[in-house]
């Protein structure tokens, strides 16, 4: 890979699961960083193949295709630990280890997760294909227990989770409710899970599919991502006040902007939004959370597939050339969030970025 550089310096739980067998390396202490220093990044690579390569943030070295992987692979980090899913298959890393896993397992059969966080210390992993988050150990993989989401599911029976966050030890979970047999968008909800008895508690409805992200600046609400493609104008961005329960109406209306908010990537003051105007162009804003001054800072001729936060200030977001358009490109550029301008591109890779995580 060529790269050019510009570096911004209760309940008791139940026994183990005995249903599928769980590969486990040597007894590894796991330490958290006390900042990043690492970004992980999955580029798309040959014959469909997906390689995972480690950029050090202050030698500015990089080591390419630490893992080659299959094309549905996905990436996260959580406490100290590299989360790496293809499809039906789990592994836990420490970064910089990658020729052994913390733990390798599979999941059953159709039950590819597409979330994960952790709360007191137990691995949730959402799944698309059952009506239940599993529940792992951190350090070995074990299967701990299921968390039953069959109270939450639309008429297909499963809920189509959209993502997970903690908060102050509370586990929240996204659901889109899209009823698979007749294709409708049924509305989302927010589903409270109390994560030592592992049990799904209240909820809140939403008109429209649900995303969920955590603020660290501020611990007493949840993100909620209200969000329509279909152009319901009361789609947008809503906060649920956990000390006082209640749901927000939206802060932001997509009807008012006229644009699809995407994703949100909360870091500091602000956080930095992506949106999908009704053309289907993307660009990106940043938003004050605690004013909710909307600034925006372009409209890319790219597709604007991911973002990520870091702890100096930065986040990344991953940009594809687009098909058909000359003036695209590939690349992962940085925002400061602190004064939410632009910053230099950060990579401009050889192959074409599909997400990044940090370490």
């Amino acid at each position: 890979m060529t790269l050019l550089l510009a570096i911004t310096t209760g309940c008791t739980p139940p026994p183990p699961s005995d249903l599928f067998g769980v590969d486990t390396a040597p007894e590894v202490e796991v330490t958290v960083p006390d900042a990043h220093s690492l970004a992980l990044m999955l580029t798309e690579g040959e014959a469909g193949a997906v390689g995972l390569s480690a950029l050090d943030l202050d030698a500015a070295t990089w080591t390419e295709d630490v893992l080659t992987l299959n094309a549905d692979a996905w990436l996260t980090v959580l406490e100290g630990r590299a989360l790496v899913v293809e499809g039906d298959r789990v592994r836990l890393f420490l970064p910089g280890m990658w020729d052994t896993p913390l733990a390798e397992w599979m999941m059953d059969e159709g039950d590819a997760p597409v979330a994960a966080a952790v709360c007191r210390d137990q691995l949730f992993l959402a799944l698309y294909g059952r009506a239940a988050l599993s529940v792992h150990d951190l350090d070995d993989g074990r299967r701990l227990g299921l968390v039953n989401l069959s109270d939450v599911a639309d008429a297909d029976g499963l809920p189509e989770p959209t993502s997970l966050a903690v908060v102050r030890n509370r586990l929240f979970l996204g659901l889109g409710n899209e009823d698979r047999f007749g294709g409708d968008v049924l509305g989302g909800q927010v589903v409270e899970v109390d994560c030592r008895g592992r049990v799904a508690l209240g909820g809140w409805p939403t008109d429209a599919p649900a995303t969920v992200a955590s603020i660290p600046l501020d611990p007493s609400r949840l993100m909620v991502i209200d969000s329509n493609p279909d152009g319901d104008p009361d789609g947008g961005l809503r906060f649920i006040d956990l000390d006082e329960g209640w749901l927000s109406d939206p802060r932001l209306f997509e009807g008012l902007l006229r644009q699809e908010l995407v994703g949100m990537t909360p870091n500091g003051a602000h956080a930095v939004v992506r949106t999908r105007d009704p053309l289907g162009a993307d660009g990106l804003a940043c938003l004050g959370l605690r004013d909710y001054a909307w600034t925006p800072l372009f409209n890319s001729p790219q597709d604007l597939v991911s973002a990520a936060a870091n702890d100096r200030g930065e986040v990344w977001v991953v940009a594809r050339a687009r098909e058909g358009v000359p003036s695209s490109r590939s690349e992962v550029f940085t925002v400061q969030t602190e004064t939410c301008s632009m910053g230099a591109p950060a990579l401009l890779p050889s192959r074409p970025p599909l997400s990044v995580a940090f370490y």
